[in-house]
């Protein structure tokens, strides 16, 4: 919590201003992003069990909806994961996505994202188009459906792509809390 109130201080002034540290030790401008009529951002955390059980479910959504006009971004918060820890997660799952390493809560802080796995659909204007779960599966911690019924991100996405409003705004996510 303490990380957390001092985040706020450094809180980006805009979604797509500055620039991050990426697990591969590259630089990101947020800006590049700018570019894409909407950018997924996907707060995760690599030893949580519902990010391990929804990687594949963020792969084929990736390969499905990823492309020059939407694009993916991984998020990984605190100081409880190595590079390597994220890199290790990526390579077991086969995720193919950029992930923003943010030690100090800036955008945990800018979203007030507060679980993993959590996801944003923001716009290239940085207006929130869908945030919460990637679907119905996980109830709670720990309990889960036996057939998903309702498809969050792919219907935001799908909304986006058509050029319509979204018609699901948010959704409550469920999972691990950022620490």
């Amino acid at each position: 919590l303490f990380a957390l109130a001092c985040a706020r201080a450094v809180r980006p002034k805009g979604l797509y201003q500055g620039k991050f540290d990426t697990v591969t030790g590259e630089k990101l401008a947020m800006r590049s992003l700018k570019k894409n009529n909407a950018n997924v951002f996907y707060f995760i955390s690599p030893e949580c069990p519902l990010c391990v059980n929804y990687a594949k479910d963020i792969r084929e959504i990736q390969e499905q909806f990823g492309n020059d006009s939407i694009a993916f971004v991984g998020i990984v918060s605190g100081n409880d994961y190595t590079n390597q820890d994220v890199l290790d997660y990526l390579a077991e799952y086969d995720l193919e996505l950029p992930v923003i390493m943010d030690p100090n809560f800036r955008l945990v802080q800018y979203f007030r994202a507060t679980i993993t796995p959590e996801v944003y659909v923001v716009d290239n204007k940085s207006n929130v188009l869908y945030t919460g779960k990637i679907d119905n599966w996980a109830v709670s911690l720990g309990q889960h459906r036996q057939v998903v019924t309702e498809f969050y991100l792919k219907d935001a996405l799908t909304d986006i792509s058509a050029g319509d409003p979204v018609r699901l705004a948010q959704t409550e996510p469920v999972g691990c809390f950022i620490e």
